[in-house]
């Protein structure tokens, strides 16, 4: 008795099937790993941009604790480069008394975590900055320390913040901030 029809794949069918399938998952994939991560990056940036006009508007509209209006900081850090702290100074507070650190004085409001993979790496060229918001009137001081923890002042008329997806070395997964500090506008 032979068996001469036989309805079935052969070995050799089903890996070429298999082969194509999962070629065409890559060539799927990956556009959608790209533009995802483009996506994260403008999100961060967005997140970074309302971030400092936060920290203004706090400041501008009176956050008080029990000793009266408080000052906000919003401090970038490149050595915790997915983090942007918030944090509040006395109203008598001046350039001179500004540290990064918190204290019996200065307290952290708040921290906000930027989307998965997204770095800031510079700010005003320097590896950190804070954006310190005086009470009332919304006048901000930018500064940078080095690391020494010796705060020097960021005097330029524009602050560029660089961040990125993941430590991208191609400009595209890159995006530059440019903060205007005369006329408290952002554009990226």
């Amino acid at each position: 008795m032979k068996k001469d029809n036989k309805k079935a794949f052969s070995l050799i069918e089903l890996l070429v099937v298999i082969t194509i399938l999962i070629i065409v998952s890559l060539l799927i994939y990956s556009p959608y790993l790209f533009y995802r991560q483009k996506a994260l990056l403008r999100q961060g940036v967005k997140e970074v941009s309302k971030s400092i006009y936060e920290a203004r508007n706090i400041a501008m509209n009176g956050s008080t604790s029990g000793s009266g209006n408080l000052s906000i900081g919003i401090y970038f850090d490149s050595s915790n480069n997915d983090t942007i702290t918030f944090l509040s100074y006395p109203y008598s507070f001046t350039g001179t008394q500004i540290t990064r650190t918190p204290g019996p004085d200065i307290k952290i409001l708040k921290t906000i975590k930027l989307p998965e993979g997204i770095e800031i790496e510079k700010v005003g060229g320097q590896d950190n900055a804070l954006f310190f918001f005086s009470s009332i009137f919304g006048e901000g001081k930018y500064y940078y320390f080095d690391p020494s923890r010796q705060e020097f002042p960021l005097t330029d008329n524009k602050i560029d913040i660089d961040i990125n997806y993941d430590g991208a070395t191609i400009d595209i997964l890159k995006k530059k901030i440019f903060y205007y500090v005369l006329t408290n506008i952002i554009d990226y």
